[in-house]
């Protein structure tokens, strides 16, 4: 990696000030985790009330006789218990509740991304410029393993040695084609001159080793 561009983007980073939406994060976290909470024992009420309505059997005795003892008549003792339709309006009305507090939480999050990405915008500079190096780094690499594959190509056809992992090489090599403009797929690639002049040493052997020389490669 290129120290002139690390240093570059280091001071440029460093004097990106975050300080407005680290502030306005904060604020939008802490409204949101407020907005939970209150959401959380809504449902949590709401659920209890649905519980209440669905268990209730009518009066228990210790209801009526408690409502009794109290100077009710027995007719209106005996219809002692949770008033239900009172129980049904407060559960609809959590209900509607729970749905605006599930949007306003939606709305806080949604903020709060907004931030995130008008944070983010401020670092596009020097990350554009790490990228480039990087990737002009990855290219390179690639590039010189291109002869490489070359040099393996010719290594196998005169002494059998490295096919497998020929195969292994071409299949980087072609799953790198189009990145960034890289050609995964070549041919007449130049054999290495002096791993030529090692291998012509076996060149004519073919009865006896049953192998090719090659000065060039395809990909």
């Amino acid at each position: 990696m290129e120290k002139k561009i690390l240093d570059a983007v280091s001071r440029e980073f460093s004097a990106i000030d975050f300080s407005g939406e680290l502030a306005g994060i904060a604020e939008l976290q802490s409204e949101l985790r407020l907005v939970e909470e209150k959401r959380v024992a809504v449902d949590e009420r709401r659920s209890a009330i649905a519980r209440e309505i669905h268990e209730y059997r009518g009066p228990s005795g210790d209801d009526v006789a408690r409502a009794v003892l109290d100077g009710l008549s027995p007719t209106e003792a005996a219809k002692a218990g949770p008033n239900l339709d009172a129980l049904e309006q407060e559960k609809e009305a959590l209900l509607a509740g729970g749905r605006a507090l599930r949007d306003r939480a939606e709305d806080l999050r949604a903020q709060i991304t907004n931030v995130e990405s008008a944070a983010r915008t401020k670092i596009v500079p020097g990350a554009q410029k790490l990228e480039a190096m990087l990737i002009g780094e990855a290219l390179a690499l690639l590039e010189q393993l291109v002869p490489v594959y070359a040099n393996l190509t010719a290594l196998a056809a005169t002494t059998r040695f490295a096919g497998n992992k020929i195969v292994k090489l071409r299949e980087v090599l072609n799953a790198a084609n189009g990145f960034e403009g890289f050609a995964g797929y070549r041919r007449d690639i130049e054999v290495s001159p002096a791993l030529n002049d090692t291998l012509k040493h076996l060149d004519g052997q073919a009865p006896a080793l049953r192998t090719s020389f090659i000065t060039v490669a395809n990909l």
